[in-house]
């Protein structure tokens, strides 16, 4: 893994198999809990706009947790987030939605709102929550794939 002095609080966990750090939220808002960020050039969150290619391509992370504005808070890159809220199925891919929430939607051009330009960003796979089959977590696979 490559050093960047803007990130420095790597978080690690070999129980639950997450990895991510810990960063501020400065977005004047609350980020709710499992929805992907980006880092911009000054290392600071902010929420991802499938449009604009410097958002799309800023893509880091998923809060791990809600993070409170000028509060400090888990951005996880691989692992799982567990019993998270969402209308996807079991063994549904998601991706980074028109909004920046995660939808089950798939991207194709003329479709749920997407154009020509836009970025696909999967984010990961639902699963069946170990300890209740009946929670949905989200397995972590980012891949920022080609423009519509």
């Amino acid at each position: 893994m490559a050093y960047n002095p803007i990130i420095r609080q790597f978080v690690v966990d070999i129980e639950n198999s997450t990895v991510g750090v810990r960063k501020t939220n400065d977005t004047g808002q609350i980020i709710q809990r499992a929805i992907p960020v980006g880092v911009n050039i000054d290392g600071e969150l902010g929420l991802i706009d499938i449009r604009d290619e410097q958002s799309a391509l800023s893509m880091f992370g998923v809060t791990y947790e809600a993070i409170n504005d000028q509060s400090e808070g888990k951005i996880l890159q691989e692992g799982i987030i567990d019993n998270i809220t969402t209308t996807a199925n079991f063994d549904d891919i998601v991706y980074v939605s028109k909004t920046g929430s995660l939808t089950n939607d798939v991207p194709i051009i003329g479709q749920n709102g997407y154009l020509e330009g836009d970025f696909v960003i999967r984010v990961g796979k639902i699963i069946r929550n170990k300890q209740n089959p009946l929670l949905k977590d989200l397995i972590l696979s980012i891949n920022i794939g080609p423009i519509l």
